[in-house]
Formats: C-alpha cells, structure tokens, sequence
C-alpha cells in the first residue's frame, strides 16, 4: 500500500517571486545544502503528492507562519529532487490549519537543469574593467563637462628674434637664408630674452639708425621661449580620477565619459581617447620664429598620425617705427619728381646749346678767316653774333624753369607742404587681451562630467553593469558578490515544464540580480570585484 511521505520546509528567504533577484550556487549539492542550513525554517513531513503551483493545507495558525515567503518540497516516494517555491497567498483553513497558494520558483528549481546558449546581451557585469575595454554607449550622456588640468606650460612670448639683411655694421649679409624650412632674404640676427636682454636689443638697433641701416630691419617677432623648438608633451590618454572623483568602474575612465583637451590663447583641441594610438596622448608643442605663430597638434591621434589635429595662435608682430626709406623717399615722392624734372631739363638745355654749337662753329671759322685776309676785326663782332642763339636757348630754359614751377623757391616750398601733411612711417605694436592679462598658459588635462553627475553614473554602473549590446553566452558569476544579466532574447536548452521555460526567459528580459550564495543578499556597497 502506497504511504504518503513527502516534506517541505518553509524558509524566510530574501528573493522575490517577480524574479528580479536570485542566487547563484556553483552546484547542486551546494544550492542544496545552503537552502536546508537556513535555522529559520518550519518543516513539516509525511505529507501526501505536492502538487507543482498548487496549495497545500499546513497544520498550523496562520499567524504562525507570517514571516515565511518561501518553500522547499520533495515528494520522495517519486525523486529526490528539491522543487522551489514562493508562498504567494495564505488564508485560514479552520482554526488549527492554513491554506498556502505556491508559484514555483524556476530559476533555483531548474537552475542545473539547463544550458544557456548564445544570446543577445543588452546588460551585464564585465569580466574586465579597464578604461577602454567597455565602450557601448550608456543610455545617458555628459551633458556638462569639467575641466581638469593635468599641467600646464608657459607660452609667454618672452623672446624677440630681429630679423634684418645685414647686421648692424653692414659687413655681415643673411641674403638667402632658410628659416624654418622656408627660404628668406631676410635672416634671424638677433634672439633675446626681452625680460632680461632688453638693453641689449636696443642698443643693435640704435646701431643699425646710427649706421643708417635702419632699412636694412625687416620685422621684430616675439615668440614663447618655450616653444621654440618642437617639444613633446605626454599624459595618460585615460584619467585617474573624474574631475576629483575616484570611480568604482573603469568604464566611467573610458572616452564614452573624458575627453583629451589642450588649450592656448583660446583655442582648443579635444580628443576622443578611442583616437589615440596606445595608453598616452602625445602632442607637440611648436612655433613659426618669423610669423609668431605657436602650434599645438596631437602627435598620435586621428587617421592619418602628427598633425591632422591641431590649434594654433598668432602673437602680434613688433614693429620697426624707424623706416629710412620711407623717410627719404617715399614720403618725399613729389620732391624727388621735382628733382627729376628738374635734371631732365638741364639735360635737355645742354642738348640744345649743343646743337646750336655744332651749327655756328663753321661760321665763325669762315667770319674769322674773311677778317683776316682784310685786316678787319670780325673776330669779335662774330662772336657777339653767335652768343645771341645761346643766349635765347638760356632764356628759354629759365622761363621753361618759371612755367613749369621748379625753381629753388617752388621747391622748396613743396617740401614744406609734404613734411607737414606726411603720414607716420611707423605703427604702435598691437597686442592681444590673453598676453596683456597674462593668460598665456597652455593647459592641457580631461573633459570630464562634474564629479556629483560622475558618482551618479558609477553607482548606476556598479548595480547594473554596462551596457554589451553583444552576442555571447550569459555569465551568472562575473563578479565576486552579483552579476547582473539583461537578454533581449535568451537562447537555452531546458529540461522543464514549458511553462517554466516562458518564465525564465521572461525574468532574463526583465533582468536578473544573482547573488552569490554566501555574500551579503541585496548589499550594493559590498566589494563586487570581478571573479
């Protein structure tokens, strides 16, 4: 005859019949020893066939039983299985006995009795954690970002190259002279500190005025002392902390969350680290001696390598005031016309008193030679005859020098006129607000959220692991207290009911917290290292 025999214990267990938080057991024999260790617990036995999400009519108040949500049952005379389920509604039975509804728990009733297959996974706790190794995008955005410097470097524009066609005395020449790869007739003589070389620049230069060379000055520049020549700066592509904040995951160091920036006169270079080939970010700092231009580029980022990322700024040209040239020349253009006419007409005069020459030359040989065969005095009278065409040709240029306005009086007199109303030669140097309030600097440092915005994001992160968005076999255990899963679709090959297989597939939809076995149930803040 058949003998009823089967038991079930109640428990008080911290799970929850949705199937938002379970636990995670390496084994059977584990899962359950650990369940029958519970010191809270009712057992009752030699209970007849437990029905699978039925209820179940206990001997007992149901005052009794309050505290418990949870039931492990065996019908031995069939398996030696343990089945799981939740206490979903109790009522009273009569005065000594209570009617308990159950629902089956499938994930620990079936947990060994399945095989997740590849699936497509929207979250989940990582089992790496490096800046970099995780850069799914978050469903939320830096919407503010925080600049953090690493260092900076001084580009105060302390250094003033003169650059001329000969030095002061005259006797060295710089024609033909390449300066930053770009031939000049115009050389670098000169490169000082203007802080405490500045006595010494002007006195070359009032050596080129006194040596009347001050044409010879074609343009001051200054330019940072310490860009100079090309030099490379490094830093970590990835920062330590953001913006003051040490975060628990790696992911919140990655470039979904910080930006490479170098800045300079108000300019700015912003670099994605996924840009960056390697662990470091290396730029280049550089400037053009003649223009004054400093260049900032990255050296190892973007498609195509050095230089395809890059900020730059001018520093205003010094300028040379004193211009001989100009002076002497071009501000007295009209004078020198003058004087030019003026030679123009006396060559023009000479010209025509010579031709007047040529012509009577042979009749005062021939006046002379009539005197001398008669004994008479023509020599003089021939003379005076051939003085008057020169005489005319003199009168002419004179009232030639009246008419046209270039006689010594109307000369100089044009001179006065151009001196008073002559433009300045030379231009004040210009400057710029960053130079005159000494923002100067290049900074360089990380793009990051606020840090009360970055702790935000890190508690989400620590909860719910990252986004994956990815193919793979879900990971119950990847960290050292829980792991959270999100399948869109889970793929498994289940020995169970099928109606348990819808739920599990549902509860991977929705998400599932496992919690390791022997950690602290539902505590966020405990170490979830990974595994």
């Amino acid at each position: 005859m058949f003998s009823p025999d089967s038991s079930l214990r109640l428990l008080n267990v911290r799970m929850d019949s949705e199937l938002r938080n379970t636990l995670w057991f390496p084994d059977r024999n584990t899962q359950t020893n650990w369940f029958l260790s519970q010191t809270d617990f009712v057992s009752f036995t030699d209970y007849s066939y437990v029905k699978k999400d039925n209820t179940i009519v206990l001997a007992c108040r149901e005052e009794d039983i309050w505290r418990f949500n949870y039931v492990m049952y065996q019908n031995t005379n069939f398996s030696s299985k343990w089945f799981y389920a939740f206490i979903v509604k109790r009522e009273w039975a009569s005065d000594y006995s209570t009617r308990i509804y159950l629902k089956t728990d499938p994930l620990q009733t079936w947990m060994f009795d399945w095989s997740l297959m590849t699936s497509f996974i929207e979250r989940q706790h990582s089992t790496t954690d490096n800046p970099g190794d995780n850069e799914v995008p978050e469903p939320f955005s830096v919407s503010t970002s925080m600049f953090t410097s690493v260092a900076s470097v001084d580009l105060t524009p302390n250094i003033a190259n003169l650059y001329a066609t000969t030095d002061p005395t005259g006797t060295v020449s710089s024609n033909a002279t390449v300066t930053n790869g770009i031939l000049s007739g115009s050389g670098r003589m000169l490169g000082l500190n203007i802080n405490t070389q500045l006595s010494n620049l002007q006195s070359h230069l009032t050596t080129y005025v006194n040596n009347g060379l001050a044409s010879a000055v074609s343009r001051i520049q200054q330019i940072p002392g310490n860009a100079q020549s090309p030099t490379t700066y490094t830093y970590s592509k990835y920062p330590s902390t953001v913006s003051g904040y040490t975060p628990k995951n790696g992911k919140l160091r990655s470039g979904l969350f910080n930006k490479c920036e170098v800045s300079m006169y108000g300019q700015r270079m912003i670099i994605d680290p996924r840009l960056v080939r390697g662990s470091d970010f290396n730029f280049i700092v550089s400037s053009d001696w003649s223009s004054g231009t400093v260049f900032a580029f990255a050296d190892n980022a973007g498609a195509s390598g050095a230089g395809e990322i890059s900020i730059n700024a001018v520093i205003p040209e010094s300028t040379w005031s004193y211009n001989q040239y100009k002076n002497d020349v071009n501000l007295h253009a009209q004078s020198n016309g003058i004087e030019l006419a003026r030679a123009y007409a006396t060559r023009d005069y000479n010209r025509q008193v010579q031709d007047i020459r040529e012509i009577t030359q042979p009749l005062s040989s021939i006046v002379g030679g009539i005197g001398d065969a008669f004994s008479l005095n023509f020599g003089g009278m021939a003379n005076d005859l051939l003085s008057i065409p020169e005489q005319a040709a003199t009168l002419s240029y004179q009232g030639g020098v009246l008419d046209n306005g270039i006689d010594n009086i109307s000369q100089q007199l044009a001179r006065y006129s151009e001196d008073l109303y002559a433009p300045a030669t030379g231009n004040i140097s210009s400057s710029n607000g960053f130079i005159v309030s000494g923002a100067t600097h290049l900074q360089y440092g990380y793009l990051s959220p606020p840090a009360n915005i970055a702790k935000t994001y890190d508690d989400f992160l620590t909860v719910y692991g990252y986004a994956q968005n990815t193919y793979a076999t879900p990971n119950l255990h990847a960290r050292n207290a829980w792991t959270y899963v999100e399948v869109t679709e889970l793929m498994l090959d289940g020995n169970c009911p099928d109606e348990d297989e819808v739920q599990i597939r549902q509860a991977f939809r929705n998400g599932i917290f496992w919690w390791v076995y022997n950690k602290e149930f539902g505590n966020f803040n405990q170490d979830n290292s990974i595994v």
